[in-house]
């Protein structure tokens, strides 16, 4: 998997928590994602990362987990590897921060972050 070295650098930010965050974060559009072999639909994202809810996979906080932004029809649209901040509960969905995002998935949602609002 080719991965940007641009979106590389620019995803190892150190935002933990909500008031330390760099980027916006969105909730249109919802992205369809496959995380670890499974499908989630984000609560919100932002081009630091994403929150899922119902999040159940064997990972621990601080595993990196490859991923797949899917488009409407299904088919892989981009590729990721995040890392996994929080595993979420009941109440409280997982969050996740991109580590790499292939040129394709930061293209798609830089498109998404620039469209008109």
């Amino acid at each position: 998997m080719a991965f940007s070295q641009r979106a590389t650098r620019r995803y190892a930010g150190t935002a933990n928590t909500p008031y330390n965050r760099h980027d916006k974060r969105y909730r249109d559009p919802v992205l369809r994602l496959d995380i670890g072999g499974r499908l989630y639909d984000t609560e919100d994202w932002g081009l630091g990362g994403f929150r899922v809810a119902g999040f159940r996979a064997p990972f621990t906080v601080g595993d990196h987990i490859d991923g797949i932004i899917l488009n409407d029809t299904g088919s892989p649209a981009g590729r990721f590897t995040v890392q996994l901040v929080s595993t979420g509960g009941a109440d409280t969905p997982a969050r996740f921060r991109f580590h790499q995002l292939s040129d394709a998935a930061f293209e798609l949602l830089q498109g998404y972050v620039l469209r008109p609002q």
